[in-house]
């Protein structure tokens, strides 16, 4: 849908989809961390505001075209996976 039709509005509860599903990856992703210890500083600035972006990115997406959805939501993911653990060896 967003393919074929990049300026069009994104129907009904495809928004919700897209970021709903994103944002469930996320706090699943954000659960197994706290489980294992991950720290604070990760969880309040890192984890919670990447789950809750893409829950606003849905709550947006009737309102801007189709594609600028998608850009927000890659932003969002890029955004979570530029974390890097201060004196932490990359993995």
């Amino acid at each position: 849908m967003v393919a074929a039709e990049p300026a069009a509005h994104l129907h009904g509860g495809v928004g919700w989809v897209l970021g709903g599903g994103l944002s469930v990856y996320f706090a699943a992703s954000t659960a197994l961390g706290v489980a294992t210890g991950a720290e604070r500083r990760w969880i309040w600035a890192w984890a919670v505001p990447s789950i809750l972006a893409p829950l606003a990115v849905a709550a947006a997406a009737g309102l801007v075209e189709a594609w600028v959805v998608v850009a927000l939501l890659l932003a969002v993911a890029l955004w979570r996976l530029a974390y890097r653990p201060r004196g932490g060896a990359p993995a």
